[in-house]
């Protein structure tokens, strides 16, 4: 008999990929507020690639200046994503999805998204985020 994995269903995950996508649309008003300090790990492995440009350096203190810094270039905009593809593996799990951040006079910024996360003793926190631009600014 098939078992059915139920983790993608349950409230505690359903709160959490509906935190990330607030965490989004608040960078997207250049904030990184109280939403987007819940979501992520605050571990001395937690990484992000993106965030316009700069070394990989591990540890939420650098994530933060990295996400602050981004933000700083984001104001009054809107935020849609797409989801590709959830997948949990007991206290791991992936996140693939499309985004777009539209800024008033801007270009449109399309990115795929690749979010790494992990179970915590607190719930389900980001570890990795990997953000690449689909497109050329121009």
């Amino acid at each position: 008999m098939e078992q059915k994995d139920t983790s993608m269903e349950s409230e505690e995950w359903i709160k959490f990929i509906d935190m990330v996508q607030a965490s989004n649309s608040e960078f997207a008003k250049g904030i990184v507020g109280d939403v987007t300090k819940a979501v992520w790990s605050h571990s001395n492995d937690v990484t992000i690639f993106g965030g316009y440009g700069g070394f990989v350096e591990p540890g939420w203190s650098n994530v933060e200046d990295r996400l602050t810094a981004a933000a700083k270039m984001a104001l009054d905009g809107s935020y849609s994503y797409k989801p590709i593809k959830i997948s949990i593996t007991g206290d791991s799990a992936y996140i693939l999805q499309t985004e777009q951040y539209v800024f008033p006079g801007k270009p449109v910024i399309d990115i795929r998204a690749t979010i790494i996360c992990q179970k915590e003793p607190d719930g389900w926190k980001i570890i990795h985020r990997h953000g690449e631009i689909t497109k050329p600014l121009k």
